[in-house]
């Protein structure tokens, strides 16, 4: 065995690296991942894709995407682990930790929020750090009981037993009285809303990926992955509040698999009485009104209000700044094709 490591030019790659793609992915894989993935990491500037390489074949790559964030009063730039492997027959001889070393010496703060429990040990091996802790909380509308019930079924004895639908009114109620008093629209993603959102993240975290026009039309508009909604909330024509959330998409949780969206962005303005309860009680309503058959929503943030699964593990990182309060979105690393 003879491997090569190098990066390669991601607008431009050499055709025997998409060929090490079609075999990784499998043909009906790789026709997906083509076009909601691979064709949209081209379109970003600072993307890097280390490979490795055992004579002419391709046998595995790390790969990462750089944002500017603010952290602890300081602006730096942090690269995002994406899309890292290594076939089969090449693992455990030390390739796939050259690969993933590589990324963690050459990009500053290095940081992983998806990945999977065998990639966090090489993670950790190679420099990263229990960061933050990330939380994912599972809102259902269907049975809470219920849900756990068949959960813990089906990883019991296998058994795959549908769980039955309550009405929406639990999560709805608490809408309507708040949101009224606001000019409440969909909207594109435009300079204003950028404006918005760095300014109220600003005063209330000490941990964001820093948005501009361009990262959220990739992120959003873009995205080959999800269509989405993004409402705004005006008062006397100010933002003062933003939401923006995916379509239905089938997720897996506990083994389970449900039909619910994503809230990508939940932000209020400090000084405002509109709380991320009152954004998921209106993505709820929204849901509700235009017959969007859901089994619940996914959401990074806490409301302490109703029954919730909670899903956490710590982001994985190089940097070396202290974080109390941070803001993390599903569109951060990715994390939208997590569950």
């Amino acid at each position: 065995m003879n491997v090569e490591y190098t990066y390669i030019d991601p607008k431009n790659p050499p055709i025997e690296y998409v060929e090490m793609l079609k075999n990784w992915y499998g043909i009906e894989k790789w026709a997906r991942f083509k076009k909601y993935q691979f064709e949209w990491y081209q379109k970003y500037e600072d993307y890097k894709v280390f490979t490795a390489k055992d004579g002419n074949r391709f046998i595995g790559q790390a790969s990462a995407f750089k944002v500017p964030v603010a952290v602890d009063n300081h602006e730096v730039e942090l690269w995002w682990g994406v899309d890292t492997f290594l076939f089969k027959e090449y693992r455990g001889k030390g390739v796939g930790k050259y690969l993933q070393l590589q990324l963690h010496k050459d990009c500053p703060n290095f940081s992983s929020a998806a990945y999977t429990p065998k990639n966090a040990i090489v993670k950790r091996k190679c420099g990263g750090k229990d960061w933050f802790q990330k939380n994912i909380y599972y809102y259902p509308v269907s049975s809470y009981l219920q849900l756990l019930i068949s959960i813990c079924l089906k990883k019991t004895f296998a058994l795959d037993i549908p769980f039955k639908f309550v009405p929406f009114s639990v999560y709805t109620h608490k809408s309507p009285a708040v949101v009224k008093h606001f000019e409440v629209e969909k909207s594109p993603i435009n300079e204003e809303i950028v404006r918005f959102m760095n300014s109220s993240l600003r005063r209330k975290y000490d941990f964001f990926v820093k948005k501009n026009l361009d990262y959220l039309k990739w992120k959003y508009q873009d995205n080959p992955a999800f269509s989405y909604t993004f409402i705004t909330f005006r008062k006397a024509g100010e933002i003062k509040a933003v939401v923006g959330f995916t379509d239905v998409r089938k997720y897996s949780i506990g083994g389970k698999f449900v039909r619910g969206i994503k809230i990508l962005d939940s932000i209020t303005s400090p000084d405002n009485i509109l709380s991320d309860t009152n954004l998921l009680c209106y993505v709820m309503q929204y849901c509700k009104k235009n017959n969007m058959n859901i089994d619940g929503v996914f959401s990074l943030t806490k409301c302490n209000c109703y029954p919730y699964i909670h899903i956490a593990k710590p982001v994985l990182s190089t940097c070396l700044y202290d974080v109390q309060a941070p803001y993390l979105t599903f569109l951060d690393q990715d994390m939208e094709q997590e569950m």
